[in-house]
């Protein structure tokens, strides 16, 4: 079920999006599911989860990816893109940090979650330009990459904001590698994503999918000329969102 909340930020229009799943007789996507799990189990916990010092009252995850965390800490570079504008990048504090990980930081100020960074098993290229001809490949072909970094112990948490860019029209393949290695069943998962002038398109449909017995929502989206916005876009979108109230 996919559960729409009232977002305040651009002009989104907001409508409640119902998602069945089929079952029958024969092998279920949550057999699958199940099945990729406990391939999983003993898989180790990532030291990316960040747990927040003010002990997370609300039992907050965000996750989230994002490109400059998963290039192997090269240094991003193109002969034919601004990488600044087009890989969404940002300079804050000195330090060059990606979109996704602004917005996730940001909602964890505000909530007192933790932080999880979904990282790939193989590095990106830090060539921008091989990075986009490779991916843009890749997800013709409907690629799927092993994941480097996993949470574990996903019990403490009752919400999860998924923090993700719209990369041609679709999830990343990291975030859908995230989403089928981990079982969301009971939580509340709000989809949150950053665009350069997409809307979701199908992904908060495509994350219900993956996640039948989550209940999904969907957050809102930042464009990448909006960033100078994230904390009051976060804040005017905390305001509404169920696990704050």
């Amino acid at each position: 079920m996919i559960k729409r909340a009232s977002v305040l930020v651009g002009t989104l229009v907001l409508t409640l999006l119902l998602s069945a799943c089929a079952r029958g007789p024969a092998r279920t996507d949550n057999d699958t599911h199940r099945e990729t799990l406990a391939q999983n189990e003993k898989k180790p916990v990532s030291t990316a989860v960040v747990h927040n010092g003010q002990g997370n009252p609300r039992r907050v995850l965000i996750a989230y990816f994002t490109y400059p965390d998963n290039t192997d800490a090269q240094a991003i570079h193109s002969k034919e893109y601004d990488v600044m504008t087009s890989a969404s990048l940002n300079v804050k504090d000195g330090e060059i940090i990606g979109n996704d990980a602004m917005i996730a930081n940001e909602i964890a100020r505000e909530t007192g979650g933790d932080v999880f960074s979904i990282l790939a098993e193989k590095p990106y290229s830090a060539d921008y330009d091989a990075m986009i001809r490779d991916e843009k490949a890749a997800a013709a072909r409907d690629e799927q990459r092993e994941l480097k970094s996993h949470v574990g112990d996903l019990s403490r948490y009752d919400t999860v904001v998924l923090v993700y860019p719209i990369w041609w029209d679709a999830l990343p393949a990291p975030v859908t590698s995230f989403l089928t290695e981990n079982d969301l069943s009971g939580k509340a998962l709000y989809a949150v994503a950053s665009s350069g002038d997409s809307d979701f398109v199908d992904t908060v449909e495509d994350i219900a999918e993956l996640e039948p017995d989550a209940d999904v929502y969907e957050g809102f989206i930042l464009r990448h000329d909006e960033m100078g916005e994230t904390s009051d876009a976060v804040r005017q979108w905390l305001k509404t969102a169920n696990f704050m109230k």
